[in-house]
């Protein structure tokens, strides 16, 4: 275990491991920008356009937990070799296939590959790096891996612009097999439990659960809420849930180490991770569509109009990670979630057109100084476990942090969605149109600021395009809010954090 960075293998395995997390990072932030362009390729509505997004952390959130406990007993090495193959090449097909269906099935892929990756990285950090300086090596590798996530939305954009949006995942091959033989010649293996039989049950219970809340959460968006094919959905996904706990305390080789994870500053940093993850997957998801879609940004200009965030996380990283260990977590993350909060209300002064300097920077200026100083602390705090629980922790924190992404794009887009729709009838119906246009309109609501209104003369036309961004402002404007408030729930869980002193002090 190396107890700082002087030797060159340790920062050469640093390097591994950053690269490997960075390859995933980068895939998820490029997709974001090229939300748009995706869903006019293949002409897709809100909820098909979701999944073709949100698939990936789906899979994510479901494998996550799964493959980080697994890696215990079978190696974090091996499934981070066998995660780079699998998210390697179905990153390939994403970029070469021009079938939705396709797409998605490779975004699946894709996930499952990043599930046996992502919880590694922080596993073999924390299996490879003294207490001492755990900290500051998880600060480097969340600002290193957040400057690879920095060109996501820059270089995407740039990409849409200028070529097309499947070079958006080809471009990311060539770094997954640099990465794949980087990781098999400096990183060493490191399974710390002995083998012992596989929680198939858990599995199943968890798995289904997962997805059938998602499944229900993400239909609810173009569907109503009281459908019953969603009520059923969702109230069986939170069933098996709940049947996973109870199974965890039953079974004999459960697949999540209770005793451990619920740990209170374990359990109080993933309450934490569930509440700040749903609200940067919203803002990252929502945001580039509004600026698209409504302030008539391009591609480019909207991959930079929130590139203040993951810069300013790259840059405060490292240095929040040397506070974490030397003072606590607690002022860190609490610090951190109420940047958040004023960042997000700050937000709320955006107009229909947008003027970035005045209404958007500010906010994300500091949305960005609030991820930057609290990430570390969190996964500090989160994998604050006994060495042989590594990969079963970091689990479980990048499934709270993927499922918390699922969950606040799809409950954000069903709110965004209903209020979009209520907004724009009451704008409709004051411009006294005909029932049958009203009704054209309505039927293609789902599908946001994409309404098809080739039927509709053009003075006209231009009219009901200015009130459908009048409705997407006021949907936009009430998800902002939500989002405040659950930035700042995340201060409260910081609060009660307990802090050792005498840990700190070392």
């Amino acid at each position: 275990m190396y107890t700082d960075f002087s030797s060159p293998r340790a920062r050469l395995l640093l390097t591994a491991i950053i690269l490997v997390s960075g390859i995933a990072f980068f895939e998820t932030t490029a997709v974001n920008v090229a939300t748009s362009a995706i869903q006019q390729s293949f002409s897709a509505n809100i909820t098909l356009i979701q999944w073709a997004i949100n698939s990936y952390n789906l899979i994510l959130g479901v494998f996550i937990l799964i493959m980080g406990s697994l890696s215990d007993r079978f190696g974090h090495k091996r499934l981070t070799l066998i995660g780079l193959i699998l998210f390697t090449v179905s990153t390939g097909i994403c970029g070469l296939t021009s079938n939705v269906w396709l797409f998605i099935a490779a975004r699946v892929l894709q996930g499952l590959g990043g599930a046996m990756m992502i919880p590694q990285s922080i596993a073999i950090i924390n299996a490879s790096f003294s207490s001492r300086v755990r900290g500051t090596a998880i600060g480097i590798w969340g600002g290193m891996s957040g400057l690879m996530t920095i060109f996501g939305p820059f270089i995407s954009g740039i990409i849409i612009d200028i070529a097309d949006w499947h070079w958006t995942f080809l471009v990311i091959v060539p770094f997954g097999i640099a990465a794949y033989f980087l990781v098999d010649r400096v990183v060493p293996e490191t399974k710390l439990l002995t083998f012992t039989p596989i929680d198939w049950i858990g599995i199943f219970l968890l798995s289904g659960g997962l997805f059938s809340l998602s499944w229900g959460l993400i239909q609810a968006s173009s569907h109503r809420w009281e459908d019953l094919d969603i009520v059923l959905t969702v109230l069986l996904g939170i069933a098996m849930i709940v049947l996973f706990s109870w199974w965890q305390k039953k079974a004999r080789y459960p697949l999540i180490a209770l005793n451990v994870i619920l740990q209170r500053n374990v359990f109080l940093a993933n309450l934490y991770t569930l509440q700040l993850y749903a609200v940067i997957s919203a803002i990252a998801f929502f945001a580039v569509i509004f600026f698209q879609q409504v302030a008539g940004y391009s591609a480019t200009k909207s991959g930079l109009a929130i590139m203040p965030v993951p810069v300013l996380i790259a840059a405060m990283s490292v240095f929040a990670g040397k506070i974490a260990d030397r003072h606590g977590v607690r002022l860190p993350m609490i610090t951190g979630a109420l940047l958040v909060t004023i960042g997000m209300l700050s937000l709320l002064l955006v107009g229909v057109d947008a003027y970035y300097w005045i209404e958007i920077f500010p906010g994300m200026v500091l949305i960005g100084l609030g991820f930057g100083i609290f990430i570390p602390s969190l996964a500090k705090t989160a994998l604050d476990v006994p060495p042989e629980y590594s990969g079963t922790a970091s689990g479980v924190n990048n499934s709270v942090s993927r499922v918390a992404g699922l969950l606040g794009v799809a409950v954000f887009g069903a709110v965004l969605a209903v209020t979009y729709q209520r907004s724009l009838q009451r704008e409709l119906t004051e411009m006294n149109l005909s029932e049958s246009v009203v009704r054209s309109i309505t039927i293609q609501s789902s599908r946001l600021m994409q309404i098809d209104l080739s039927s509709i003369p053009g003075p006209l036309a231009d009219e009901v395009r200015e009130r459908m961004r009048q409705a997407f402002l006021e949907a936009y404007r009430l998800q902002l809010g939500i989002c405040a408030a659950l930035a700042a729930s995340g201060a409260v869980s910081a609060w009660y954090l307990r802090e050792d002193r005498k840990q700190r002090q070392s």
